[in-house]
């Protein structure tokens, strides 16, 4: 199961780039996503990769308290917050300035499923 009691949205891909599945989403100016970068905010996860040079909307499921599954970017354990690496994958959350964007519930490797409570608490950090 990918997601459990969730919100989503179709929203439109920077054409420029590619979004991948289940990866952290931030909005752009004018209200495209991209891939959430290394410590930054996101809205939701990916729930289908948008092809290259492509604006057709894409479902994303937003942060907000649901069960939702997105690639970790590197060895995440269960039970720790996370937030985003540079392209949208899940690590630990670390740092006084870390945006946390869920709770893990099982472990992960890199490249692997990592199911989260999705927290968009505005503006949480870890310290």
């Amino acid at each position: 199961m990918s997601y459990e009691s969730t919100r989503d949205l179709t929203l439109q891909p920077h054409v420029a780039n590619v979004v991948n599945k289940h990866r952290f989403v931030s909005i752009l100016t004018g209200g495209i996503v991209d891939e959430a970068l290394a410590n930054a905010d996101a809205v939701g996860v990916s729930q289908e990769s948008s092809p290259a040079a492509n604006s057709a909307a894409i479902p994303v499921l937003l942060l907000d308290g649901g069960k939702v599954e997105v690639e970790a970017g590197a060895t995440v354990a269960a039970g720790v917050r996370v937030m985003s690496d540079a392209t949208g994958r899940a690590i630990t959350a670390t740092g006084a300035t870390a945006r946390v964007l869920g709770i893990s519930l099982n472990t992960a490797d890199v490249g692997e499923a990592l199911t989260i409570v999705g927290q968009k608490a505005a503006g949480e950090f870890v310290a």
